[in-house]
């Protein structure tokens, strides 16, 4: 990717290329699947934590730019770690808590594909057994957006995710934006 910094491992070894789509259409009923609830939140002051500093119309590209390396993502770690955990447990209490379940009644839990430890940690707070969870973060990286749907996609394509199964999916992401969904696939 261009907006990676190749010598800044705190990033580079985190992210991979990667596209997904989920395609939605009209139901029929329980039999077919659908969304039972959703949640999305941002806090615009923490903008700083995950971002790209030029490159865009606020600052856009230019030989100083590039120079100055700043048209590269930039990442604060543990500030990441921590708000992603917070928020993550959080929006997906408040999807489960919206819907009078527990994580013992959902069959599936597809968390954002950041990094082995924040999934690892979010499920465990979130009390779902390693395998409920899919992960594919080990094959491909952070493929950021694409990520849920490629997970979605491999969990299907396996036969561990089947029709009627109760999945629960939650991301977050630079903005700084978190979510979850929970779907009767």
């Amino acid at each position: 990717s261009n907006r990676l910094d190749y010598k800044d491992r705190s990033t580079c070894i985190l992210f991979g290329d990667g596209a997904g789509a989920v395609v939605l259409g009209h139901s029929n009923g329980k039999d077919d699947g659908e969304i039972l609830a959703t949640d999305i939140q941002s806090d615009g002051d923490l903008w700083q934590l995950i971002h790209v500093p030029a490159g865009g119309s606020r600052r856009p590209p230019s030989q100083e730019v590039l120079q100055e390396g700043l048209h590269y993502l930039k990442m604060q770690g543990n500030d990441v770690f921590k708000h992603a955990v917070r928020t993550l447990v959080s929006s997906a209490h408040k999807i489960m808590s919206s819907q009078g379940i527990t994580s013992g009644e959902i069959d599936w839990f597809i968390p954002h594909q950041a990094n082995i430890r924040i999934m690892e940690v979010v499920a465990e707070r979130l009390e779902f057994p390693s395998e409920k969870v899919i992960m594919t973060v080990h094959k491909y990286g952070n493929t950021s957006a694409a990520s849920i749907p490629v997970a979605l996609d491999e969990g299907v394509r396996s036969g561990q995710i089947r029709k009627g199964d109760l999945v629960l999916v939650n991301s977050f992401g630079a903005g700084l934006t978190w979510g979850a969904a929970l779907f009767r696939y």
